[in-house]
This record gives C-alpha cells, structure tokens and sequence, in this order.
C-alpha cells in the first residue's frame, strides 16, 4: 500500500496495528521530495555534496524517530500477523455476540476488502450515555471519530474549504463507540464489555 500514491503516510500510534508509541513512516518514490522530508525533519540540515559538511538548507523541524521506538516497530514487525490474527479472533466473538442486537450497527467490510481493525467501531443510540456508563463500571471506551469540521481549528482555517453541512459526518461522530480491542485482551475480558454493554443497551 506504500505505493499507490505519490507520497503514503503511515501513522505508529499506539492505537494502531502496529506501534512504535508514537510517530510515523512516509513513503515515495519520489528521491526529490524524499530527500526535502529527510532534511525538513532534521532542523532543514542537509549535506553538501561531497557528504562531508552538513549546512542548514531550509527551515525545517525535529520530528526524528528515535532508534530506541525504531527497534520496536521492527520488532512487531516479525509477530505483526500474529498480532492481527490475535485481534480478528476478537473481532469475530463481537460480532458473534452483538449481530442479533437492533441497537447495534457494526461494522462492514467491502466485499474483496481486508480489516486490520485498528479500532472496533459500533454505532449506537445514546453513544455519550452509554460510554459514561461503561466507564463507571471500569470499561474504557472511546469515541470512535471526529467530525472535523465542527471543530475551530477547521472552521478557522483559509487552506480548508468546507462545503454543505456534513450531515452524515456528524451523525457518525454522535453515535459511533470505539469498544477495547488489543491482541492481549482475553476472552474473559472481552465477554465483560459485552455483558455490560448489552445490559446498558437493554435499558435505555
């Protein structure tokens, strides 16, 4: 998928698939560019061109991964089917579990497509109630996404151009709840959200 465009952006956060704690990968193949985000994320340092004298070229940042937070998303790398195959055993006893439940919307893969489920999603009724509830008992939960544009940073911005109301993006963002989902969850673990979230389900 590093590919498929001109530049692809990976994200390392610790929610994802696979995690260095924080950070991210770019890809191209474009060398001009590459070599503009190597220099932009060293402070704009770039060599000349014998490589011997290095010399501040643009005015760039510090957005340098550590080679300690390196090592580790290399190290998931080799276990990183194994941490999948972990989460889609989970994702399979949600959707046992919660298919037969109308208060529930879960979600859809295209037909062809492939899940990594770096979130398990649901859209409910009532979504801030429910999680408020789930928390109390001990179980955390998310919102499951941001409707952007109702945000000030957006809203307030002259490079973002916001058309129509967003109607859809903003029902989304009302009802969709992120429930626990990591390769280390047990399946006793897991049968206590659900427990708890079916009863919360059948009361309101």
């Amino acid at each position: 998928v590093g590919c498929l465009a001109d530049i692809s952006v990976f994200s390392f956060h610790p929610r994802k698939s696979l995690t260095t704690g924080e950070g991210g990968m770019i890809t191209t193949d474009n060398q001009e560019w590459a070599d503009w985000m190597k220099s932009y994320k060293r402070f704009g340092v770039s060599k000349n061109k014998n490589n011997s004298l290095e010399t501040f070229e643009i005015i760039g940042s510090n957005y340098k991964m550590s080679d300690i937070l390196a090592a580790l998303g290399l190290s998931q790398i080799k276990i990183f089917d194994k941490l999948i195959c972990k989460k889609l055993k989970l994702v399979e006893r949600y959707v046992k579990t919660l298919e037969k439940n109308k208060k529930v919307v879960l979600p859809k893969v295209c037909p062809k497509g492939k899940h990594s489920y770096q979130s398990f999603c649901i859209l409910v009724e009532n979504r801030d109630q429910i999680m408020m509830e789930m928390k109390d008992r001990g179980i955390e939960v998310q919102i499951g996404t941001y409707a952007l544009h109702l945000h000030s940073a957006f809203q307030n911005n002259s490079l973002i151009k916001i058309k129509g109301d967003l109607k859809n993006s903003k029902w989304v963002y009302d009802h969709c709840l992120s429930l626990p989902l990591f390769p280390q969850m047990t399946f006793e673990e897991q049968d206590k959200v659900v427990e708890n979230l079916l009863e919360i389900l059948d009361r309101s």
